[in-house]
């Protein structure tokens, strides 16, 4: 007669108050399975869904929540040591690790999810298709805005459910690099205003103080000679003490944009008609008029 070997089994991710060491268990619901560990935590050692997990430790003093970013920080107990990731730093961002799956007490051990699939956290402040980038202000938090300089950028993942309780995110952390940890940059004691040049004969570029002066607003180094476009351009301006003009000659418009006035027709009238009426005085003007003298 055949045995039927069946596996303590619910419809959700078994506690460790269920489970005895070594004991396994399977969610009906996504097809998880799970153990307990010797130190008495519960991991998924079979995921339906790809995921890469890691149990790491908590000794910060305080409990790590759910649904937030660590780094590594140190190990200890075969652990490694994770703290809440920020992006304001490099110490905080650059070995940013995973993302916890559920709360973790202060001198316990948790699971993160490094790379896949991350469920059950509450995901209802994001939209589905979020992209979650590293908060430079949230310990342990997340921003859907990338960060900018001096900030951060680590990339965390993106919203695939948005739910309160049920949230999935996809995680795939990319952290951002410095210019000095690029493999052909190499940056030395750098100081304000020096440049990256390139030194054919490593092959790399360096940080270097440009020689040849230097040019600030409101003063110019070197001999006004030297610089033959403001040379140039400052000898073309009247000097300010004695200034002299040449005129310019005024031309007339062209005569198409001259307005004339209408033209007066003359006529030529009869010699009779042409001359000046000859006045002659009322009888009572010429009685006032003086007589000429005999």
């Amino acid at each position: 007669m055949a045995n039927t070997i069946r596996l303590k089994r619910g419809t959700t991710e078994p506690t460790a108050g269920v489970l005895v060491t070594g004991e396994l268990a399977i969610n009906t619901d996504d097809g998880n399975v799970y153990t307990k560990l010797d130190d008495g935590s519960v991991t998924n050692i079979i995921a339906k869904s790809q995921k890469l997990t890691s149990v790491v430790r908590n000794e910060t003093g305080s409990t790590i929540a759910a649904f937030k970013a660590v780094y590594i920080s140190g190990a200890s107990s075969n652990k490694a040591l994770v703290s809440l990731a920020q992006a304001n730093s490099e110490s905080t961002s650059s070995k940013t690790f995973g993302v916890t799956t559920a709360s973790i007490s202060t001198n316990n051990n948790g699971e993160v999810v490094c790379v896949g699939l991350l469920e059950k956290v509450n995901t209802s402040a994001y939209v589905a298709g979020d992209q979650l980038w590293l908060s430079p202000t949230t310990a342990g938090g997340f921003t859907t805005t990338p960060p900018t300089a001096p900030n951060h950028a680590v990339f965390i993942g993106t919203v695939t459910y948005s739910h309160a309780n049920n949230g999935k995110v996809e995680i795939r952390i990319q952290n951002g690099y410095e210019l000095s940890e690029l493999h052909n940059v190499s940056i030395t004691n750098p100081t304000n205003g020096q440049s990256l040049t390139y030194d054919s004969a490593s092959g790399i570029w360096v940080n270097s103080t440009v020689s040849g002066g230097s040019a600030t607003w409101g003063s110019i180094t070197g001999t006004l000679s030297s610089q033959t476009d403001l040379n140039t351009a400052l000898g073309l301006k009247a000097p300010l003490a004695s200034p002299t003009f040449t005129p310019r000659r005024w031309l007339p418009p062209p005569l198409s944009r001259l307005r004339l006035a209408p033209r007066l027709t003359l006529h030529r009238l009869p010699s009779r008609e042409r001359q000046p009426p000859r006045l002659r005085p009322s009888p009572q003007t010429a009685r006032r008029l003086p007589r000429p003298l005999m």
